[in-house]
């Protein structure tokens, strides 16, 4: 590449891949005893070949782009490593690595598709005129983060990420002319709220045109997913992230851009247990059992299978708190 910025981008992808292969060998003990089944493999650990037998729709009818499939659940990376509990476990699995080698190499691989890059291109200039430094603001107000009423733990008010953010903006010395503070929500509330507390403090914050809001957000068309990749990839371009708790979101924006992200988490809530990830509550609530049998399983089907958004989840019974 060149610093005029007219020559190409150069990067040793192999050389940046190549610092996770202290997970090779961990990979390789762990299946060492395990026979692959696929999906149905009773080995807590899954071997290399199960992703070979994944039968994926043809994603060519969909888009003419090449698709790259992922199926991982590294998206979570970001909150262990980011709680006190975790961290040193985590530094010494990666090998002692440092730094977030999979964002670094990331925000130039994956790029969206042309229609989800025009939007962003899009909310980017809107975003490049109104100031030279980005700050991100995920609220996820609408996600049931956990049922049980008034027990619950509640989402806190969009003005405690508003202020978040500000104090970062000072604690960086950025000129308040020169920030600019980008908002993306499941609520419309959240707009409202964030007019009321930048507008008459002379800050500007901007978000994206065309994005609806429903019932714990809107799925209900491919142009809203769209914009939810948009609004994703807008974040993850942004030089700081202020994120909700309890949401996946923030998480793999931040980690697909390598930014910092600071999560807003509520009062009393689980986070700083060594069960970090909002979805591992079902432990505490009668289910130790099932984390014990296979961690991977309570996390994914307790919660982003165990949801509103997903078909079916009513008829579980095993993720209900049993009295």
């Amino acid at each position: 590449g060149g610093s005029d910025g007219g020559g190409a981008l150069e990067m040793d992808v192999a050389k940046l891949l190549a610092q996770l292969a202290p997970l090779q060998g961990h990979v390789t003990a762990t299946t060492a005893g395990c026979k692959a089944r696929g999906a149905s493999s009773t080995c807590a650990a899954v071997t290399r070949d199960t992703f070979k037998a994944i039968a994926s729709k043809n994603l060519k009818k969909v888009f003419p782009e090449q698709v790259l499939l992922f199926k991982s659940d590294d998206y979570s990376m970001p909150l262990l490593t980011n709680n006190p509990m975790h961290r040193a476990e985590v530094a010494r699995l990666m090998g002692g690595a440092v730094g977030n080698i999979f964002g670094h190499a990331a925000r130039w691989l994956l790029q969206p598709a042309p229609a989800v890059q025009a939007t962003v291109t899009r909310t980017r200039q809107r975003i490049d005129s109104a100031g030279r430094f980005c700050f991100g603001l995920h609220l996820r107000l609408q996600k049931p983060m956990p049922a049980g009423g008034e027990r619950g733990a509640k989402v806190p008010e969009p003005e405690v990420f508003f202020k978040v953010a500000v104090m970062r903006m000072t604690a960086l010395g950025v000129p308040p002319e020169d920030a600019v503070f980008y908002l993306a929500s499941d609520d419309q509330r959240a707009r409202s709220a964030a007019e009321a507390f930048f507008t008459p403090r002379g800050l500007k914050v901007v978000w994206m045109e065309g994005v609806t809001f429903g019932k714990d957000g809107d799925r209900s068309s491919v142009g809203a997913l769209q914009n939810a990749v948009a609004e994703m990839r807008v974040l993850s371009l942004c030089d700081e992230l202020v994120g909700s708790y309890g949401s996946s979101f923030s998480a793999v924006a931040a980690s697909w851009g390598a930014i910092d992200r600071y999560d807003i988490r509520a009062d009393g809530s689980y986070w700083q247990s060594g069960m970090s990830e909002p979805c591992w509550r079902f432990a505490s609530r009668g289910h130790g059992q099932a984390v014990a049998d296979s961690p991977d399983l309570p996390y994914h089907e307790g919660c982003h299978e165990g949801l509103s958004t997903f078909k079916g989840w009513q008829q579980s019974s095993w993720n209900k708190v049993r009295r």
